[in-house]
């Protein structure tokens, strides 16, 4: 005779959405923001040989907030610059740093009830426009090159 019990299925209480214990910080244009209590979507593409991109987009920011993200003007030039952004995202006991760039545009859609700050990111864009790609030689055979 057996005494043991047929094993039961596991029964999950949480909605398979849930994100019990998930934290992130985010940090851009000098300002912080935790989550939670704020609410942050994020989603990074990255290819080889191309710059990852990410998508941030940030729920219900203030005015102030939507100013921090625009680009600031490079003293005694014409260019203007966004500003860095860093994300750190995970869970309360494990996380870590995610995403580090620069903002490369961002836009505002109002969805009533909600307003939604969409900003695009990119991994340090200005030194991947200027890194030099590589080197001609003029006049010269390879053998003398190496």
């Amino acid at each position: 005779m057996n005494d043991t019990l047929p094993p039961q299925p596991y029964f999950n209480p949480l909605p398979p959405d849930a994100q019990f214990d998930r934290v992130c910080t985010l940090t851009a244009g000098g300002r912080q923001f935790q989550c939670p209590p704020f609410h942050v979507d994020f989603e990074q593409t990255q290819k080889v040989g191309i710059p990852s991109t990410t998508t941030v987009k940030i729920y219900n920011p203030s005015d102030a907030t939507i100013k921090s993200m625009e680009a600031i003007p490079i003293p005694g030039t014409l260019a203007r610059t966004y500003p860095q952004i860093t994300i750190d995202a995970g869970y309360k006991k494990l996380h870590g740093l995610c995403i580090q760039g620069q903002i490369i545009d961002y836009k505002v859609t109002e969805n009533p009830p909600d307003r939604v700050l969409e900003v695009k990111t990119s991994d340090n864009p200005n030194a991947w426009m200027n890194a030099w790609i590589g080197r001609t030689f003029l006049n010269q055979t390879a053998s003398s090159v190496l």
